[in-house]
């Protein structure tokens, strides 16, 4: 004997049928699914997973796309929830945001867990409607490793059954649920485990760390329905100084600064490496010279500066050229501008004057 079965309902074409997807952020991440924020170790996954939540708070663009659903965020720490907040305090938000988190996170492969789900899914909800009027419209899981439960991370099955709970999920509180992920081996390889993990979902944005200091990370739409795949977005990880412990020692933690629009990983590489002068005689700079220089914006942070004066002399002397001394003289001058302005243009470096001299320090990463 069969227990009664669920309603059918059936869709019909021209019934009411959205003409066009509907966006959490505009030709990025879709209003509902599910999503998988994928990368390696320190490729700022979390970090970038909470300036998410920031923009969909106060509605302000995200790596440029725009917010389509203003709304509120949970974010179920299944990992190092002692941590977020003092990432929070980074963000530098000067008002409440309907953010809320909790660190006892369900197992998802175990029974039960879609009912614990969406009991603390509603229960956040409800608290942010009350007090901030507004939905809620994230939920982030950092992350999958930690709030699976999987018997075989590479058997089909097994992670096919933790989507479904996920997508069973979104589905009953109408919100995006975004997944912090591990990458494989190689980056090429994509999400770690098995291939239904992207297969199932709704959007994948991967993340890649740079190699060396001073480098952009980048942010890649690795898979979108009803969206162009492959668009990336550089972004630097700032670090940003709290004050100080009990010890006197300084406190820190980062927060993420997007470029001002998609970025051309190739040309990127490219500019870097015609940047190492600049770059190598900044390192040579620092080690003769270096400033502890306060900066103070919604967070105050402190920077490794140096002269530029003295960068430019460390960069004239290494630099080889023919000519007489005024013939090398300007065709160093030359080169020191414009590999001067092509790193401030990609951010890897920032400058200040202070007290009638120019310093230069590196963009922290």
């Amino acid at each position: 004997m069969h227990g009664p079965s669920r309603a059918i309902s059936l869709h019909w074409h021209g019934d009411n049928a959205p003409t066009q997807p509907r966006w959490l952020v505009k030709k990025m991440l879709p209003e509902t699914g599910v999503a998988l924020l994928s990368g390696r170790l320190s490729s700022g996954k979390t970090f970038v997973g909470l300036q998410l939540a920031q923009c969909i708070a106060t509605n302000k663009p995200f790596a440029g796309r725009k917010i389509k659903r203003q709304g509120g965020t949970l974010f179920m720490a299944a990992e190092a929830a002692g941590d977020i907040p003092i990432r929070l305090q980074g963000l530098g938000a000067r008002a409440r945001l309907p953010f809320a988190w909790v660190d006892d996170v369900p197992t998802i492969s175990k029974p039960g867990a879609l009912d614990r789900l969406v009991e603390i899914a509603r229960l956040a909800e409800a608290g942010m409607r009350k007090e901030f009027g507004l939905p809620l419209a994230l939920i982030v899981i950092d992350t999958m490793a930690a709030a699976a439960g999987f018997q075989d991370e590479n058997d089909s099955a097994d992670v096919q059954s933790v989507m479904n709970v996920l997508h069973q999920l979104t589905r009953a509180m109408g919100v995006l649920v975004m997944v912090v992920d591990h990458f494989g081996k190689s980056d090429k390889g994509g999400t770690r485990g098995s291939s239904a993990k992207e297969a199932s979902a709704d959007a994948v944005l991967v993340l890649v760390a740079p190699h060396g200091s001073g480098a952009q990370h980048t942010m890649t739409i690795r898979k979108l329905r009803s969206g162009a795949e492959g668009t990336e977005f550089g972004f630097w990880l700032r670090e940003v100084g709290l004050g100080d412990d009990e010890d006197g020692e300084p406190i820190s933690t980062c927060i993420v600064e997007f470029s001002s629009g998609p970025v051309n990983l190739k040309k990127t590489t490219e500019d870097l490496k015609r940047a190492l002068d600049l770059a190598r005689a900044l390192d040579l700079a620092l080690g003769l010279q270096c400033h502890k220089l306060p900066l103070f914006g919604e967070t105050p942070s402190i920077v490794d500066a140096t002269p530029l004066q003295l960068v430019r002399d460390e960069f004239y002397k290494a630099y080889p050229c023919q000519g007489d001394h005024a013939q090398q003289q300007e065709t160093r001058r030359k080169a020191f501008n414009r590999q001067f302005d092509r790193a401030r243009t990609l951010g890897l470096i920032r400058t200040r004057e202070v007290g009638g001299e120019n310093y230069i320090w590196k963009a922290r990463t």
